[in-house]
Parts: C-alpha cells; structure tokens; sequence
C-alpha cells in the first residue's frame, strides 16, 4: 500500500542519511545524489528543510565530497550555492553534432552497443540531445 511504501522511503532516507554520518567517521567519503530536485518531505522534515540541507553536516568535513545534481531553478541549487564549502560545477550543453555523436557513441560501446547512421542521426537532431545527462541514459536503455 502507499503508506507502506512511504514508511519505506523515509526509512530509506534516515538510514542513508545515518550511514552517510557514519562513513564520515571512517575516512574520505564520496556521496553522489543525482536529481536532487526531486527531493521532497521526509518523516520529521519539510520539504523546506530537506531542500536546504539542514539534514547535512555544516561545514562538511574536510575528508568528505558530495556530487549533485539538480536544476538551477530549484531551492536544493539556491541553499547549495549560497554555502562557503560548495563549489558549483556547470555541465556545458552540447551545441554541436559531431560532439553529440562522440558522446552518444562512448556511452553506448560501454554497453557493446551501437546504432547505425540514421538512428544517431535522428538522435542528434533531437532538442534534448544537447544535455549529456539525456545522451547517457538513452544510451543506457
């Protein structure tokens, strides 16, 4: 049932945010949160406050990084810019085809695939194609 599910997801959400803390006290730790625009409310916390990283030690520990991503119009970019230990990273678009090919190419010999002429072709000519984010998870599927 849905409330099953939700107890789920919070209890996913403390655990990793324990386990996080927890590894912090082991040595240099890397934690990487794709899409966290998407994060919304949590058992105890708003969306408010999960959005501004209240959760999130300040300042992080000299042995800890984190890699994010998120839209430039969300409040989890506005709370992280605004923090001294943050270094904001864009990922350029790409505006050119050969480039959009050579991506889409990499990412899909990774999986032993490959698309021949038109099917690239028709993939580069698409308005998303120029966000590599877009290019890696088509080429994942």
């Amino acid at each position: 049932s849905d409330i099953t599910s939700t107890t789920q997801d919070l209890s996913d959400f403390h655990r990793t945010c324990e386990a996080f803390l927890a590894a912090l006290t082991l040595g240099p730790s890397v934690l990487v949160l794709d899409g966290i625009d998407e994060l919304n409310s949590t058992y105890g916390m708003t969306t408010q406050q999960v959005k501004e990283f209240t959760w999130l030690p300040y300042p992080l520990p000299p042995q800890c990084r984190i890699i994010v991503t998120t839209t430039k119009s969300d409040l989890t970019y506005k709370a992280l810019v605004n923090r001294p230990d943050v270094t904001d990273l864009t990922v350029p678009l790409l505006a050119d085809s050969p480039a959009k090919s050579s991506v889409m190419e990499e990412h899909l010999a990774e999986h032993c695939k490959c698309l021949d002429s038109a099917q690239l072709q028709r993939i580069v000519e698409c308005k998303l194609s120029n966000r590599p984010l877009f290019l890696f998870v088509l080429a994942s599927e």
